[in-house]
């Protein structure tokens, strides 16, 4: 039993040695050197450990408030996303879209972003036979501008964004659509500054201000000009708009237009 016992000891002697090599070859020659640099590797571990923890509770606490936050987020989302939906069709039907359909879709993200937990999407269609797709994928350029249109007047104002640029925002349109297009941009013309691009007579009476591009060809090049005009000009240039700038009639009309807009303004 001694020798048993001699032998047991003298193992746990080799392997304890067996430490102490690895530990000089890891840490440099000096065993007290090697042994300090091995205690103050310990602690590193140990703090590590502590600190994973700390940093894994840490992150538990914020996915659960993430969590409480993004579900209130969504709530919101949904409530307000039906009264926009509501809305803007009414307004997009008042600038000529009889047969709109607009909503605003919300589906889980997979990764949350600074904005919640939510993917928002916008779709539309304009048609009666087609489904509504995302937004950005089926509207033309004229039917963004009118959606724009639409959303600010929605919001109530442009003074969110100081300077709009409308264009192509009377494709399609004409008549007394084209008049409540030009009216609504006008009316958003009181908070902020309003451009548009237009082929139409209705809707560029209703601008407080009109400028008349003009292109014409000198020495094989094309020149473009531009050029505000008023009072019996702006009548002249509203009516060849409208089809003839030589008729009394068209003249005629194009006086009624901007006399019709005025009126409306001064309500």
């Amino acid at each position: 039993k001694c020798g048993e016992l001699i032998k047991i000891f003298m193992k746990s002697i080799e392997e304890q040695l067996g430490l102490l090599r690895n530990l000089r070859r890891k840490y440099g020659a000096d065993l007290a050197e090697a042994l300090q640099k091995a205690e103050l590797d310990y602690r590193l571990l140990t703090q590590g450990r502590s600190e994973l923890t700390r940093l894994d509770a840490e992150f538990k606490a914020t996915a659960r408030k993430l969590q409480t936050q993004g579900g209130s987020l969504s709530e919101l989302r949904i409530k307000h996303g039906q009264r926009l939906a509501i809305a803007m069709t009414k307004a997009l039907k008042e600038l000529g879209f009889a047969y709109v359909n607009f909503k605003v879709q919300l589906g889980p993200r997979e990764l949350p972003v600074l904005s919640g937990c939510d993917l928002v999407q916008v779709l539309f269609s304009a048609n009666p036979d087609s489904k509504p797709a995302l937004l950005t994928d089926v509207a033309s350029g004229g039917e963004l501008s009118r959606l724009l249109l639409a959303l600010y007047m929605v919001a109530g104002s442009s003074q969110a964004m100081p300077v709009l640029i409308f264009d192509e925002i009377d494709t399609g349109l004409g008549g007394q659509t084209a008049a409540t297009v030009g009216q609504r941009m006008r009316q958003l013309g009181e908070s902020g500054q309003v451009l548009a691009i237009t082929h139409l007579a209705q809707v560029a009476a209703c601008g407080q201000q009109q400028i008349h591009l003009e292109k014409t060809i000198v020495k094989q090049k094309s020149l473009l000009t531009a050029a505000s005009v008023a009072g019996t000009q702006r009548e002249q240039v509203l009516a060849q708009m409208l089809g003839d700038a030589s008729s009394t009639e068209a003249k005629r009309h194009a006086r009624q237009l901007v006399q019709k807009s005025e009126k409306r303004s001064a309500r």
